[in-house]
């Protein structure tokens, strides 16, 4: 147990330490808080309820140490309370925040009346006197007093199981409404931690010993107590190390998709100038070398067969590679010397449809509008240019997979605020070694000279300075989608 509390008080001392600046990681600091104070009375107490037949360590100087606080019973009792009122109040206030828009008010307002009733109610049972009533009238057969008691244990447990539940099941309901993968990927990550925070809590105060100071109003009766120290051993045995692996798991999720440090699941990302890497430089010159190879050899072609087809042939290559590359070029100083964008007011369908002329023929555009209000504040021909680069990779896929027409589909709708967009297709699809890569500016999977591997790049360039964010999901030989979210003009 000592153990347990020391990891999970170098959890709380990191979740406070790390700079976080948005709700969750106010709320996941106090539910972890909370945790740590009902294993700090398990350890008080059976550190002051047993006695020790072991020799001197460092469990046992620990408990010597926790014997010299001056906390009695009714002292512990009120820090489980204290506790229990905390973890709830956390977990209503999760639940309030994934409320829908018109019941964030109602939600708030009947929760925080309701913990309000069930604090006063704990703190005028929690009275010496009010106790001692109770043990007299348990003792002396009186059914109305009894049936008070009972009245009091059933409803703490409903309360506490309901707001332990309540925000899994507004999360779940986010998580199954929103359409866009990375908001669903970040509420999923969201319910894992608050629900394994919440079995952990209900675990200890439930499960565990603990239950003897919320509900037990003898305050006399020490054989409790001593089954209090038998059980706690008990439960450390089997309980202990289920809860500190669903603690780590908790941390996982909280660390692997920085829960703390995001202010929504949307990322405000800083607009920095891009720079060329060295490593970046390398695949530069890699391709100015093939590419002067490639025409090397074509040189080589039209002087042998000058005058013949094939010499004639081979001259033609060499002005279409020329021409390739001077657009590659062009493409590449737009990339990383562009120093700013022309503003505008325009609809991501109107981007969508110049898109579609330019990309030509090859596939069957299904575009499809599901709102009206698609109107965002950008660089018309910077996002024109982004979802040209989608549509010619969606054909290339295309053809990859040997399809004489394929199908886009191409869908618009508005959610939180935000302009989406869905770009599916039914082409060769990704691997995860092409999904892991697929921004890395130079990197391609296609086998020509005339693709440098910059266009995903671009594209997630422009959506960074649109303050928006793109995701991808791929099977390989199936399909793939894109999404790209940019704030709405409001």
């Amino acid at each position: 147990m000592v153990v347990f509390l020391l990891f999970v008080l170098v959890v709380s001392v990191l979740l406070l330490g790390i700079k976080w600046n948005n709700f969750y990681g106010l709320m996941f600091t106090l539910g972890f808080l909370s945790i740590e104070l009902l294993i700090f009375v398990i350890i008080v107490s059976t550190a002051k309820f047993a006695t020790f037949s072991y020799h001197s360590n460092l469990e046992y100087d620990i408990y010597r140490l926790l014997i010299k606080i001056r906390l009695n019973y009714f002292d512990l009792k009120r820090i489980v309370n204290f506790s229990v009122w905390l973890f709830a109040i956390v977990m209503l206030l999760i639940a309030w925040k994934n409320s829908a828009r018109t019941h964030k008010a109602g939600t708030l307002f009947a929760w925080l009346s309701c913990a309000c009733m069930v604090s006063v109610w704990i703190l005028l049972f929690d009275s010496v006197e009010m106790q001692e009533r109770i043990f007299i009238a348990v003792h002396t057969g009186k059914e109305r007093l009894s049936f008070l008691k009972y009245l009091i244990q059933t409803g703490e447990l409903f309360w506490l199981l309901v707001c332990c539940v309540l925000p899994t099941w507004k999360l779940i309901r986010q998580a199954r409404n929103t359409r866009l993968m990375v908001r669903k990927k970040y509420l999923y990550a969201v319910l894992a931690s608050t629900a394994g925070l919440a079995a952990v809590f209900l675990c200890m105060a439930m499960s565990m010993p603990i239950r003897n100071f919320l509900w037990d109003y003898q305050s006399d009766d020490f054989q409790n107590l001593y089954g209090f120290y038998q059980n706690s051993f008990w439960g450390s045995r089997f309980i202990w190390p289920i809860l500190f692996f669903v603690i780590v798991a908790i941390i996982f999720c909280l660390a692997r998709f920085d829960i703390l440090r995001e202010k929504s699941f949307l990322r405000k990302r800083k607009q920095s100038n891009s720079k060329i890497s060295m490593h970046d430089l390398r695949h530069v010159f890699h391709t100015y070398k093939n590419a002067l190879f490639s025409i090397e050899c074509m040189c080589d072609t039209a002087l042998e067969k000058y005058g013949q087809p094939e010499g004639k042939a081979a001259v033609e290559n060499i002005l279409s590679c020329a021409v390739s590359y001077h657009g590659q070029i062009n493409r590449f100083l737009d990339i990383y010397n562009r120093s700013g964008l022309q503003w505008d007011r325009f609809s991501m369908r109107s981007a969508l449809e110049e898109a579609e002329k330019r990309c030509g023929e090859g596939a069957k555009f299904d575009l499809q509008t599901e709102t009206e209000n698609d109107v965002i504040f950008g660089d018309y021909g910077a996002v024109v240019e982004m979802f040209v680069n989608l549509f010619q990779n969606a054909l290339d896929a295309i053809r990859a997979k040997g399809l004489e027409e394929g199908e886009i589909q191409v869908s618009v709708w508005e959610e939180d605020a935000l302009a989406c967009v869905s770009i599916r297709d039914n082409g060769e699809g990704m691997d995860k070694e092409t999904k892991k890569n697929l921004y890395a500016p130079f990197y391609t999977t296609k086998k020509t000279f005339h693709n440098w591997g910059i266009g995903m790049s671009q594209i997630r360039k422009t959506v960074d300075l649109h303050q928006g964010f793109i995701d991808v999901d791929s099977r390989r030989g199936e399909y793939t989608e894109f999404q790209i979210a940019i704030p709405l003009d409001v």
